[in-house]
């Protein structure tokens, strides 16, 4: 995580340190008006000179405007993290996007179109802001404890009470937000499906009276959550109303009945600084509360980073390859250990058998980061393909360059059912495809790759493919990759590929 932050901040020094001067700039020119105050109550107005008490007037009028020059000029320096976060996505998509990988491509897609839009947008708008709040803060309680030490720490000391409040409020607020959102996902899923399944609740009635009960009662509660953050809003805003209500008693009764601060512009002006210095505060807990609702997006973008950044002294020495041999050694992967060693001989067909639910595409999923990092050219399928709605067609070639007539050539050199090959061009329903549709399409795209590949793991890719069809596909299969070797994961021992070897995966395998 710390590699990718320093990734996507990073940029030339000058750049940072003109960052930085325009923050405080921006404090600093905030600050002013409080001083230009205490000079007029303390100078200007005894000595009733309208021409000065005018140019005080249009000083403190400029500032807004100059002040938001300046968030401009901080908002275009802190564009870079767009260029930045650009070069990770792709960095990143270099490697993920791979086919062989597109188990997690729906995954990764969410994470390329809207998560890195979001981390980037954080950072953008919050590089200023975090800054700002500082400096704020920090310049604001300097001036405040060197015009009267005492009155600062006992405003030093309300204000700390009120930020840990705040920051108890903010995390409350996040809770039911979270549980609110989780309701409303449920509420579209469940709406979304009553649509969908309108024929079949509509001639059953106690279906669709149960079904719209539980809808109206997850909309009385989406209902009353938000009632409660609309609450929460209020209150938070109350909360600050009352802090700035509260350090005025404190300034001008602590500060001058018991302290005996007598002019008049010193207190106006800590009191005009003390109203900069809480919504400082109030947006630094917003930043962290944002943050914290950002971190998880920043960890799936910072994984994938690190994971397209590895090198192979930094990963354990798990697979070995020599001329004859693919070896899996000793070890931790993922979450599990390999207490026994694998050694496949190339060119051969491996079962690798285990119960269902023991946790075998899992300990896959992970082994095919130590097999990439190996440069072993490989080939990993699963029991459920990912499948996009568009041709047949479309979805075996995907981004590799081939005509119509090659992969109709191809298929029926592979012996493809003729109903499969010609509904090549026919746009298709996700939803209303079988499981031996989708795993056909999924063969399919493993042929015409196979030739640049040398490991094929099948992770029960071929269990809704009916028995005439896959074995005319197998004999040719094996017939023209007799060089490659095959790892084929089931529940039970499959006799009908003619494995070489049999692993058994609580002989090899147990999880951490």
């Amino acid at each position: 995580m710390k590699k990718f932050i320093s990734t996507i901040i990073r940029t030339k020094i000058y750049t940072i340190c003109l960052i930085i001067l325009v923050t405080l700039i921006r404090s600093i020119i905030l600050l002013l008006p409080p001083l230009i105050l205490k000079y007029s109550l303390s100078n200007i107005i005894f000595q009733k000179s309208i021409n000065n008490l005018l140019i005080a007037a249009i000083i403190i009028g400029i500032i807004p405007l100059i002040t938001n020059y300046f968030i401009s000029i901080d908002l275009k320096l802190s564009s870079y993290v767009f260029g930045n976060m650009e070069q990770i996505i792709y960095k990143i998509s270099k490697k993920t996007l791979k086919l062989e990988n597109y188990k997690n491509i729906k995954g990764e897609i969410h994470i390329y179109s809207k998560e890195t839009s979001n981390v980037a947008s954080f950072f953008y708008r919050n590089i200023g802001n975090f800054l700002w709040v500082i400096s704020t803060i920090i310049i604001g309680f300097i001036f405040i404890i060197w015009e009267n030490a005492l009155l600062g720490f006992i405003l030093f000391l309300t204000l700390f009470l009120f930020s840990i409040y705040l920051y108890f409020n903010y995390k409350l607020y996040l809770k039911m937000e979270k549980i609110n959102n989780k309701l409303s996902v449920n509420y579209y899923y469940k709406t979304s499906w009553m649509d969908r399944a309108n024929l079949q609740i509509t001639l059953n009635q106690k279906l669709k009276k149960y079904i719209s009960s539980n809808i109206e009662k997850l909309s009385k509660k989406i209902y009353l959550f938000q009632k409660r953050l609309s609450i929460f809003d209020q209150r938070v805003e109350t909360i600050i109303q009352f802090i700035n209500n509260f350090v005025i008693i404190e300034i001008f009764i602590i500060g001058f009945l018991l302290i005996n601060i007598s002019n008049v512009g010193t207190l106006v002006s800590i009191y005009q600084i003390i109203l900069w210095i809480i919504p400082a505060i109030a947006l630094l807990n917003q930043l962290f509360m944002q943050s914290i609702i950002i971190y998880p997006q920043m960890k799936n973008i910072s994984d994938l980073y690190d994971k397209n950044n590895h090198t192979k002294e930094n990963i354990n020495n798990i697979v070995q390859v020599d001329n004859n041999h693919i070896i899996i050694n000793k070890g931790n992967v993922g979450s599990y250990t390999i207490f026994k060693k694998f050694i496949m001989q190339k060119g051969n067909i491996y079962n690798l058998v285990g119960d269902v639910g023991i946790g075998k595409t899992t300990f896959l999923s992970a082994m095919t980061k130590h097999i990439s990092y190996n440069e072993i050219p490989f080939w990993i399928s699963y029991v459920k393909p990912v499948i996009f709605t568009d041709t047949i067609f479309n979805n075996i070639v995907m981004s590799q360059n081939i005509e119509n007539k090659e992969l109709i050539r191809i298929l029926k050199l592979y012996d493809f059912p003729e109903k499969f090959i010609e509904n090549l061009n026919r746009n298709i329903d996700v939803f209303k495809l079988s499981g031996g549709e989708k795993q056909l399409i999924n063969f399919a795209r493993c042929i015409i790759r196979a030739s640049k590949l040398d490991l094929f793991i099948f992770d029960e890719s071929f269990s809704a493919i009916d028995n005439i069809s896959f074995k005319k596909i197998w004999i040719k299969f094996r017939m023209f990759n007799k060089s490659k070797t095959i790892m084929i994961v089931s529940h039970n021992h499959l006799k009908s590929v003619n494995p070489k070897g049999t692993f058994y995966f609580f002989n090899y395998i147990e999880k951490i």
